[in-house]
């Protein structure tokens, strides 16, 4: 629920993304800027009794991307254009021992489609952050070690 924002650099150090998610109740959001404020994006969280639904756009009206993950299948999370799978981002067991002492989590996310926009890829990861924060982070302190994204 609480504001915060991300800043990812590029391999030389300089601001590359910035993303912002404001203070909300209910439903989820973040924007994405570049370096220089412009407006990447946006994700928007839609209400759903058994599932996790989120849209992403890039002017925060339409749909260009969607997010969808069935109740029945917790830890998979599907992006689609057009009911097409573009990119697919799965939670992995991490051994037992990190399950049950660490707030450790490994995602996958693999993408399908390769003519992919790059801001759509941002997109896609900005959301699997998001996932990740409201999902399963409860209120623990959030640490993110991005070692090579080959956006």
């Amino acid at each position: 629920m609480r504001r915060f924002q991300i800043q990812i650099f590029s391999p030389n150090g300089s601001l590359a993304v910035i993303i912002d998610h404001p203070f909300k109740f209910f439903m989820s959001k973040m924007e994405l800027r570049s370096y220089d404020g412009k407006k990447i994006g946006e994700i928007n969280q839609k209400f759903s009794f058994f599932a996790r639904k989120f849209i992403l756009s890039h002017d925060g009206k339409s749909e260009d991307l969607k997010m969808e993950s069935p109740f029945w299948k917790p830890w998979r999370f599907s992006f689609y254009r057009k009911n097409n799978e573009v990119a697919v981002l799965e939670k992995k067991f991490t051994g037992l021992f990190n399950e049950i002492f660490t707030d450790k989590d490994n995602f996958i996310l693999s993408f399908h489609e390769h003519n992919l926009t790059l801001e759509e890829r941002l997109l896609i990861l900005s959301t699997a952050l998001l996932i990740d924060i409201t999902s399963f982070e409860g209120n623990a302190a959030i640490r993110m070690d991005f070692k090579k994204i080959g956006l």
